[in-house]
């Protein structure tokens, strides 16, 4: 396959699509809700926002600053124009940037929160990078894929050993939180609704794309590679699922 013909492809799969992840704005506010004593205007990073779906979701849950930030140049301006429709320009400041190598000054922030996005560093791995970017005692709030059942059938093992080998069940989760010198508040399993909210758009437009591409045998296996992960969640969401973890910086 082209490299470059399929990172088209799928970009033009995932273009302007309100999520990058699951997600939903009931999962967003219980998490938000599980993280007490914040200061009444806390400094929020939204770290891998995509695009922003969890951000303006936070803009109804805080009247604190958020600073979204996102390698992904069109997402970030996309972001910025919706800001400033929304009247939200000066509670949001959207930055496009490395969220494994972030430029802030250390505890700057009162949570760092990542929906979808951690694993493109690894949950350790990113825990331990952005905990010095947190106040004392500040909070993360992040949802990584885990899994649900330790009997997964070999076809979805393979799968995941394929997209994701650093999966790991909930226990492994906590203990990485806990290794990262946090303290677990609160965990929940997001609902199979959060994730429809994000496979539904992509799965109507890979078919729009199928008859577009049907003479096109590499953009057709960009396609196909969709249609199977969407397939695999259909048959196989009680095996795993996304897992959001609130905890505090020791």
């Amino acid at each position: 396959m082209n490299e470059d013909e399929g990172m088209r492809v799928f970009l033009e799969i995932h273009h302007d699509n309100p999520q990058e992840g699951p997600g939903d704005f009931s999962s967003t506010r219980r998490a938000f809700s599980r993280m007490e004593d914040l200061p009444p205007l806390p400094h929020i990073l939204d770290a891998g926002c995509g695009p922003g779906r969890q951000t303006f979701d936070l803009c109804r849950l805080t009247r604190g600053n958020i600073v979204a930030v996102d390698f992904h140049k069109p997402y970030i301006d996309a972001l910025q124009r919706k800001s400033k429709a929304l009247g939200l320009s000066r509670q949001i400041t959207a930055l496009t940037g490395d969220m494994a190598n972030l430029q802030f000054r250390p505890q700057t922030f009162d949570v760092i929160w990542s929906e979808s996005a951690i694993y493109n560093i690894g949950f350790r791995a990113g825990l331990e990078m952005w905990k010095p970017l947190l106040k004392k005692a500040g909070y993360v709030a992040v949802t990584e894929v885990a899994w649900l059942r330790s009997d997964a059938p070999d076809k979805l093992k393979a799968f995941w050993d394929s997209e994701y080998p650093q999966i790991q069940d909930v226990d492994g989760n906590i203990a990485d939180l806990r290794a990262a010198e946090y303290q677990p508040v609160a965990h929940f399993k997001l609902p199979e609704s959060a994730w429809w909210a994000y496979y539904r758009p992509i799965e109507k437009r890979v078919q729009q794309m199928k008859e577009k591409y049907k003479s096109n045998s590499c953009a057709l296996e960009v396609l196909e590679a969709e249609t199977r992960e969407i397939d695999l969640y259909r048959k196989y969401s009680d095996y795993y699922g996304y897992v959001f973890f609130i905890a505090r910086a020791l």
